[in-house]
């Protein structure tokens, strides 16, 4: 018996258009643009299915625009500190129970933060995983979540990606 749980980033057409029959206990994380939707395929097939809705843009970039109080575009809504911490818990709570896929539109950015925030947390990468190139807000708004837990056990030291 297989006792690790994998985590993969895929792209928005491969979640459409497979249900990752080989894998059991998997979750999807599910990552869109604002306004839009997946269609998921057999979506009874997943023990859970959980939606967010944020695009791909970096704080950096959005703030070197607009002020912090300012009410943004949909095109420059970032990850929320509140979607950070679900997905947080999401990846605590499955690791060692569940398998992880992740996507978003292209299965790059986005997807590969939330990936290699699992990887962080001791999740194995499945085989058809896509090459990441991380959202470093998506990524460091996700681990604050963990460092906040695992500073006191001393565990995570420099993990922060720098802008």
């Amino acid at each position: 018996m297989n006792k690790f749980t994998y985590i993969a980033n895929v792209s928005l057409e491969k979640i459409e258009a497979d249900s990752f029959e080989t894998l059991k206990n998997k979750i999807l994380i599910s990552i869109t643009d604002v306004g839009y939707s997946a269609k998921i395929k057999n979506d009874s097939e997943w023990a859970a299915i959980y939606r967010f809705q944020f695009e791909d843009v970096e704080e950096e970039e959005i703030y070197s625009i607009y002020k912090k109080e300012d009410i943004l575009p949909d095109w420059a809504q970032i990850i929320s500190e509140i979607q950070a911490e679900e997905i947080a818990k999401i990846l605590s709570f499955s690791m060692g129970k569940n398998n992880i896929i992740v996507h978003c539109s292209a299965g790059v950015s986005r997807s590969g933060a939330i990936t290699e925030a699992g990887l962080l947390l001791g999740f194995k990468l499945y085989e058809f995983s896509n090459l990441r190139t991380i959202n470093k807000t998506v990524y460091n708004k996700i681990i604050k979540n963990f460092s906040l837990k695992n500073k006191i056990l001393g565990k995570i030291k420099n993990i922060f990606i720098k802008h």
